[in-house]
C-alpha cells in the first residue's frame, strides 16, 4: 500500500498595526509562529512548528517567507485539522 504526502504550503506576507509591547523602544520585535494541530495526529516530534525571521522593531511587519509541511494522506483527508498562525514577540 502506498503513503501519499500532501504538501501544504503558506506563504506569510506581512502584518499590519502590530500592538506596541516593547514600551522603551514603541515598537514590537513580531514572528510568526505556524503549528498544526491537534497534536495527537501532528506530534511536535513529528512536525515541529515552523517560524518566520524576527522584524526587530517593526509595528508593520513584511516576511514574504514560503513554509510547508508534508501531511500523510490520513492525517490530510480528515476533519479537525488546524493550521494555526500565531503572531508572538521576540524577547531577545
Amino acid at each position: 500500500m502506498h503513503t501519499y504526502l500532501y504538501r501544504l504550503g503558506r506563504l506569510a506576507v506581512c502584518g499590519c498595526n502590530i500592538p506596541i509591547l516593547d514600551r522603551m523602544t514603541q515598537s514590537s520585535d513580531p514572528y510568526l509562529r505556524l503549528e498544526l494541530y491537534p497534536r495527537q495526529k501532528f506530534p511536535l516530534k513529528e512536525f515541529p512548528p515552523q517560524t518566520t525571521t524576527t522584524r526587530r522593531q517593526s509595528l508593520n511587519p513584511q516576511w514574504k517567507e514560503a513554509f510547508q509541511f508534508l501531511i500523510p494522506e490520513v492525517s490530510f483527508l480528515s476533519f479537525r485539522n488546524l493550521l494555526a498562525l500565531n503572531l508572538m514577540h521576540s524577547l531577545y
